[in-house]
């Protein structure tokens, strides 16, 4: 195992993001990883979070990154998908999009109903 010699500074906004990370991302990043610092710093720029994005700005320069020429991350526009605050791509179109509408077939009404039980109850289906 690799060690690295970070400043306390570094270790204690690594673990302040740490644990950010998890309750929005829901990732656990072992500080044991030998890209730890750049997967913590990672994830922070691409939070939603404000406080996030700041602390993982204030890291970079710990782990010997330069904040000075580095690229916003880009906006998603406003149709994308968010899963656990990650933009999903849209694969497909809707499905109602895809099929041409037709009219629903008219249920029979002389169709008799057929009761259905649970735990010995008649419930409607």
């Amino acid at each position: 195992m690799r060690q690295m010699t970070l400043d306390p500074e570094a270790v204690r906004l690594m673990l302040i993001m740490r644990r950010q990370i998890l309750n929005e991302f829901g990732a656990w990043i072992s500080l044991d990883d030998e890209n730890a610092h750049t997967a913590i710093r990672d994830y922070g720029l691409k939070s939603t979070d404000e406080s996030l994005r700041k602390l993982a700005k204030q890291l970079g320069p710990f782990i010997g990154e330069s904040t000075t020429n580095e690229a916003e991350p880009e906006k998603p526009t406003a149709e994308a998908h968010y899963y656990r605050g990650v933009v999903v791509p849209e694969e497909h179109a809707p499905a109602q999009q895809a099929k041409p509408e037709q009219p629903e077939a008219p249920v029979k009404p002389n169709k008799p109903v057929k009761k259905r039980y649970y735990r010995g109850q008649v419930i409607k289906s």
